[in-house]
């Protein structure tokens, strides 16, 4: 498979890249947090295009694609803010399964750091999330050099339990 990769400016993509930016991020999300629903693409419209004037955050985002079919393997993004001109904020990295197991990951996401440190020699120290539980990921992010800096827990429950508590 022959992939290309190419950089999008989220608030002048079009179309085609909305939904499968859409697609995308509504399928890794049913895989680590399988209890919510998708988001509607009427709400992720509005948080890409309706960006203020007043946000100052440089995003680039780049799409795995299949050359011969044009379908969206995977995809990365990266934000910079020249608030903080130093630091790289590695944003979500995702490859649908049926492209996995195939290095585009990290394929990915080393091009895009290796693109935008080019255009922003002031960059000195990239950050990252990552869950716990995505291994494929933080196998990459320790491959690359990504140490642990700060960790946090997102805690959640049925609004039934809560509620059960509160009457019991």
């Amino acid at each position: 498979m022959t992939l290309e990769i190419r950089p999008i400016d989220l608030r002048q993509a079009g179309e085609a890249e909305y939904l499968a930016l859409h697609a995308f991020q509504n399928r890794m999300r049913a895989e680590t947090q399988p209890d919510d629903p998708p988001v509607p693409f009427e709400e992720r419209m509005a948080t890409l295009c309706n960006l203020p004037p007043v946000v100052k955050v440089w995003v680039w985002t780049v799409f795995g694609r299949e050359k011969a079919t044009g379908r969206f393997a995977g995809y990365t993004e990266v934000t910079w803010n020249p608030h903080r001109p130093d630091l790289l904020q590695q944003q979500g990295t995702g490859v649908f399964p049926e492209f996995r197991g195939r290095g585009l990951g990290r394929w990915l996401k080393a091009a895009i750091i290796q693109k935008v440190l080019a255009e922003r020699p002031e960059v000195s120290k990239i950050r990252t999330g990552n869950a716990d539980s995505n291994a494929l990921m933080l196998k990459i992010n320790h491959a690359l050099g990504f140490k642990p800096y700060l960790s946090r827990a997102t805690w959640q429950v049925g609004l039934d339990k809560v509620l059960a508590y509160l009457n019991g």
